[in-house]
């Protein structure tokens, strides 16, 4: 997240200079500064395109993500903070459109003042309830200028969208990758196991299901393995796989975004 009043002439479309020069005319003559949007559908249309091309770091890491969620399809993103972030949202259900620094916000000086500041998202998204959510991303080591204004606008910024009816998040790598990491751990075990479990045969399936209903829920993937006794190397890899075949088929539940080992709890429900 950027404080951006000394940038606003550096963005790359000449239309967000001449929004900030008329909001801030138009607040001399009204006698105070309300948040204001350019463009006012916030940058979700299909025709809008990112205001600022961010200049990366030698030190970053720039991806390709591909999801239906972005208009085109694909978009090319600068440091593995963003590619995080974008796959966050490209995985939320709830979530229907991405955008990159679709809009810039013109919203009050902190402590009064009718010369608007002018702020750009990293991200947008827009949920499927019609909702908006306008996000910042930031590491939490800078503590440059930016990162002295990104904590000092904070609130300024988020009162601004406030205002609009628009919802605003700071996320940092602390948020993004630990959660990241969990997602992709699921992922993993899932598509792993897939092929295993779906190969699982009706006997192992069978002796699976008996072993948990004979232990009681809650049980663990320990207990079970040493109830179903597999006399063979694979032994603990067809465990895995009897008990994913029964979490896909809803039959237990398994929380797969923590690492899976011998004190991995079983319960009842669905795979999570």
């Amino acid at each position: 997240m950027r404080n951006l009043t000394d940038h606003v002439p550096t963005l790359s479309v000449p239309a967000v200079r001449r929004a900030a020069t008329t909001v801030s005319t138009r607040a001399v003559a009204a006698g105070t500064a309300v948040p204001q949007v350019h463009p006012a559908d916030l940058g979700l249309a299909a025709a809008s395109a990112p205001l600022q091309s961010r200049r990366p770091r030698r030190t970053a890491v720039p991806d390709v993500v591909r999801t239906g969620k972005v208009f085109g399809g694909v978009v090319t993103t600068t440091c593995s903070l963003e590619t995080a972030a974008v796959q966050r949202l490209a995985c939320d259900p709830d979530i229907e459109l991405i955008a990159l620094r679709p809009h810039v916000l013109l919203y009050p000086r902190q402590g009064g003042g009718m010369v608007p500041q002018a702020f750009v998202p990293d991200l947008v998204a827009r949920r499927r309830d019609g909702s908006v959510l306008a996000v910042a991303l930031a590491w939490t080591w800078e503590r440059d200028r930016t990162g002295t204004d990104r904590i000092r606008d904070e609130g300024a910024v988020r009162a601004g969208y406030a205002e609009l009816g628009v919802g605003f998040e700071v996320w940092t790598e602390a948020r993004l990758f630990a959660r990241q990491a969990r997602l992709n751990h699921a992922r993993m075990l899932r598509e792993h196991t897939r092929e295993e479990a779906g190969g699982t045969g009706a006997a192992d399936l069978a002796r699976a299901r008996d072993a948990i209903s004979r232990i009681g829920f809650p049980t663990t993937v320990g207990q079970v393995h040493r109830r179903l006794r597999f006399a063979c190397r694979r032994g603990v890899s067809r465990t895995l796989a009897a008990i994913m075949a029964l979490a896909m088929a809803g039959e237990v539940s398994l929380d797969l975004r923590k690492p899976l080992d011998g004190a991995s709890a079983i319960k009842r429900g669905t795979l999570r």
